[in-house]
């Protein structure tokens, strides 16, 4: 019960999506392999908070609701973009496609639009008053 209302409070999605964005953000820059690590493991993290958010939300409005909402679709798309590179993170290194994964990293990036959906009347402003 607890899990679910924390997962439906756009507030605590909004914490999740920035602090994600810093992780992504940091990462770009040249780590240590210990460093790398740390911010891939957060990074695979937030990508299996993103799934829960994403598989509480179409339980609690229905899939046919969920998938009614352009936002929704949206965040959907970008977890399911996601999973990818969670899956190779437990895979020994051989079985790494490194230029696929280095795709799936860059495509994460997009997360960070997810802020705009919080803006007040933006979508008022996207279609076009």
């Amino acid at each position: 019960m607890y899990l679910r209302r924390l997962f439906l409070n756009d507030y605590f999605i909004l914490g999740i999506i920035f602090i994600n964005v810093v992780v992504i953000f940091i990462g770009g820059f040249s780590l240590d392999i210990s460093s790398q690590k740390v911010i891939e493991a957060l990074d695979n993290f937030f990508t299996v908070l993103f799934v829960i958010e994403a598989g509480v939300k179409i339980k609690e409005l229905s899939a046919s609701k969920y998938f009614n909402d352009s936002w929704n679709i949206f965040d959907f798309i970008l977890v399911v973009i996601a999973i990818p590179s969670l899956v190779f993170f437990f895979l020994p290194n051989e079985f790494l496609p490194l230029n696929s994964l280095l795709v799936f990293r860059i495509l994460r990036v997009f997360k960070f639009f997810r802020f705009i959906k919080f803006i007040p009347n933006i979508n008022k402003v996207i279609n076009g008053f």
